[in-house]
């Protein structure tokens, strides 16, 4: 009997789930960090020089200007150092050109000042469910897309998922010799 494989994924395009949740987890870090950066910066200000600044979200246009620079930089950084931030490592998601290569830093800027309409549009999002390799607005804006990819280590298919998707013929996402080798362990009759 032949040893169960895995299906590796490295390379297909994320679904919309992987995506959602990255952005979540995110826009939570991101925010949080920006808030604690914020209050840090209020109270060593107001230790320092000994005066009473308050911080709140009602100071206006600064405050918020601020946050979307913070939020810009936080996803332009990421995108263009390695296409991923922190929640794209934590789902195993990288954003590469369309052609496969890393993206340009004149890439991720494009990215990163579209994602915002795609969101809002909410029809910009769509291509991640509609499009054949699942890409949004700021995708095609910007010419990458997203695809699954855990570096070194590949993306790989729990091998109960691996074998149902072989028994169900659904071929194109799992590897030829993957199929050969779970069905040469299948036992006959089944």
């Amino acid at each position: 009997m032949a040893r169960k494989s895995r299906a590796q994924i490295s390379g297909y395009y994320a679904g919309p789930v992987s995506r959602l949740l990255a952005y979540l987890i995110d826009f939570f870090l991101s925010i949080t960090v920006f808030g604690l950066l914020a209050a840090g910066t209020v109270w060593a200000i107001n230790t320092v020089f000994n005066v009473d600044i308050q911080w709140t979200w009602e100071s206006g246009w600064f405050g918020i200007a601020l946050m979307l620079l913070w939020l810009f930089m936080y996803f332009w950084v990421g995108f263009a150092l390695n296409g991923k931030t922190v929640g794209y490592s934590v789902l195993g998601i990288k954003v590469v050109s369309a052609d496969g290569s890393p993206i340009t830093p004149g890439h991720a800027a494009i990215r990163v000042l579209v994602l915002p309409i795609s969101i809002v549009s909410v029809i910009g999002v769509l291509g991640i469910i509609f499009d054949p390799k699942q890409r949004a607005l700021h995708d095609f804006a910007a010419k990458t897309a997203v695809v699954y990819d855990w570096g070194d280590r590949p993306a790989e298919m729990p091998s109960p998922l691996t074998n149902w998707l072989v028994k169900k013929g659904v071929d194109d996402t799992v590897a030829p010799e993957v199929q050969r080798t779970v069905q040469d362990s299948t036992p006959s009759g089944q």
